[in-house]
């Protein structure tokens, strides 16, 4: 399988990811510094004793290609949700996931329209998200992303939460601080139980 994605850190590392024929030769995939980097604040949370991945959800909200979803499950989240709305990333994602034998959520849903009824069989301590719009969303839609990020501080009142953002462009947005790598940012939220 010729693939130029591959997962990069934990139990699955090295294994291809195939990118969807539709978008072959798209650039805009997540940087591996930038994802290096989101796995690595994973990794200081989980190594810190604030996020146990055995306990935890973590949601890729515009999954695409899948990368950061197959990063979260080779992390060892107890569950990883996937959330595409193109009818051929999603089959795309479900033939690869069956293939490898994955065991992870598949939602055809579109990640601007809020959705936190994951089928789950345990209460999650912490719910990561990880959101990554389509970069034609970010010429107007900047607004959107507040709403959003609203929705989900609101809906889990009683996990740890923490929200990833990769933008194209920087973009205000209180209280959320921000790593610029090349032509993408990271932010970063989070909030913790007492």
């Amino acid at each position: 399988m010729s693939s130029s994605l591959r997962v990069q850190s934990g139990g699955k590392k090295g294994m291809p990811i195939p990118i969807p024929p539709e978008v072959k030769g798209n650039a805009q995939f997540t940087p591996s510094l930038l994802k290096k980097s989101l796995t690595g604040r994973i990794l200081s949370f989980a190594e810190s004793g604030v996020l146990d991945l055995n306990r935890s959800l973590f949601i890729d909200l515009f999954a695409g290609s899948g990368q950061i979803g197959f990063e979260a499950m080779s992390l060892g989240f107890a569950k990883v949700a996937f959330m595409e709305l193109d009818k051929k990333r999603f089959s795309h994602l479900l033939e690869f996931s069956s293939k490898e034998k994955l065991d992870a959520l598949f939602y055809r849903k579109d990640g601007f329209r809020f959705y936190n009824n994951f089928d789950l069989n345990f209460e999650p301590e912490s719910v990561v998200y990880f959101l990554d719009p389509p970069y034609s969303f970010w010429e107007t839609g900047t607004e959107k992303i507040r709403t959003l990020i609203e929705q989900i501080q609101a809906s889990y009142p009683s996990s740890n939460l923490f929200i990833f953002i990769q933008a194209p462009k920087k973009i205000e947005l209180v209280g959320i601080e921000s790593v610029v790598f090349g032509n993408n940012l990271l932010y970063f939220w989070n909030r913790l139980r007492d």
